[in-house]
């Protein structure tokens, strides 16, 4: 919490002197409609163009924007893996998400990823999306941060969307599965602000509030 609290007290200070009310905030929810999510932020983009890791980036605004190293959101492992299998229709195994993710138990030096450390807990990992799919599906609603974890700052930890030249939504990377069942459903999803270009934080309020970009027919 105190690491989240200094963050969000030198990245809020900073934005509102230099940008005014409008500026982003650390940590800050926003609501985004993952249809129209095209592309994603690579990690190692984002080190290397700025110099941050994934949540470090919360709120920062910037006027540089690296488009030409952007990717499809639907080269994203994870991404690619959920859509093929709930869109579809593949085995989990068949859509890649297995292999995957063995693959990064075995390359992480703690043989743990995402939680998971074998192939039972891959296989009980996905049995839980698909239960939580199947409840979205049904009418459900994506819940925020601080719905599930009561102490947590704001929207700290959840899926990680920065904010691109003109108001384009660009997904960070972070809660890639929550992320995959919103575009597969079509579905409005609450996500921590990455960074944001400067000509976007006039368009910041439209993502602030829930069904700021739903159709009316969706309404």
């Amino acid at each position: 919490m105190n690491k989240h609290f200094f963050r969000a007290l030198v990245t809020d200070t900073r934005n509102r002197l230099r940008y005014g009310q409008a500026a982003p905030r650390y940590g800050e929810q926003l609501w985004v409609d993952a249809r129209q999510t095209m592309f994603y932020l690579p990690s190692a983009t984002l080190n290397r163009q700025f110099g941050l890791r994934l949540r470090q980036a919360s709120g920062r605004v910037v006027s540089h924007w690296p488009r030409t190293e952007l990717e499809s959101i639907e080269t994203h492992p994870k991404v690619r893996a959920c859509l093929r299998h709930w869109l579809e229709g593949l085995s989990w195994q068949a859509s890649g998400a297995y292999d995957y993710m063995m693959t990064r138990i075995q390359e992480s030096p703690n043989g743990l990823f995402d939680g998971c450390a074998s192939l039972e807990d891959i296989v009980a990992r996905y049995d839980q999306l698909d239960g939580i799919y199947a409840s979205l599906r049904q009418g459900g609603s994506f819940k925020s941060v601080a719905d599930l974890v009561p102490d947590s700052f704001r929207e700290v930890g959840g899926v990680m969307m920065h904010i691109g030249p003109g108001g384009e939504p660009v997904f960070g990377g972070g809660g890639a599965h929550r992320f995959a069942m919103a575009k597969a459903l079509g579905l409005e999803i609450p996500v921590q602000v990455g960074l944001v270009h400067e000509t976007a934080i006039d368009r910041l309020d439209e993502y602030r509030s829930r069904n700021g970009h739903c159709d009316a027919s969706r309404s």
